[in-house]
């Protein structure tokens, strides 16, 4: 017996999940990317806050293209993952349980999260 209704090539692009799921997924995501990009991070504070010397070799990092990137996407992903944990714990809280009002806070989380990375990514690369 072989039963013909089961997907034979299983691809998550032809999938569409609703957005509160998206929302979720990324915040999964930004969170390992803050963990990735934690201890260079706390290097670099450490480097420039040893000494005058270290704060000048700190900012000739900050002057590479790689660390620029590196630091926008720490701080959206910051921003990401703090307004998505902040509407979990609403969440938890008992409020925007309700379908409708649950996709309208991650399209808001999305929304602001998105402006932030453009200021971010703007601010930091341009």
């Amino acid at each position: 017996m072989s039963d013909d209704s089961r997907p034979v090539n299983l691809s998550l692009w032809r999938f569409h999940f609703p957005i509160t799921a998206v929302v979720s997924i990324l915040h999964r995501i930004s969170g390992l990317a803050l963990f990735g990009l934690l201890l260079p991070m706390i290097y670099l504070v450490h480097l420039g806050s040893q000494s005058e010397s270290g704060f000048e070799r700190m900012l000739g990092y900050a002057d590479m293209p790689l660390a620029r990137l590196g630091l926008a996407v720490f701080l959206s992903s910051l921003v990401y993952h703090a307004l998505a944990g902040l509407r979990h714990l609403v969440m938890d809280l008992g409020f925007w349980e309700h379908l409708d009002s649950g996709r309208r806070s991650a399209w808001a989380v999305v929304i602001v999260a998105v402006a932030a990375a453009g200021f971010f990514f703007g601010r930091l690369l341009l």
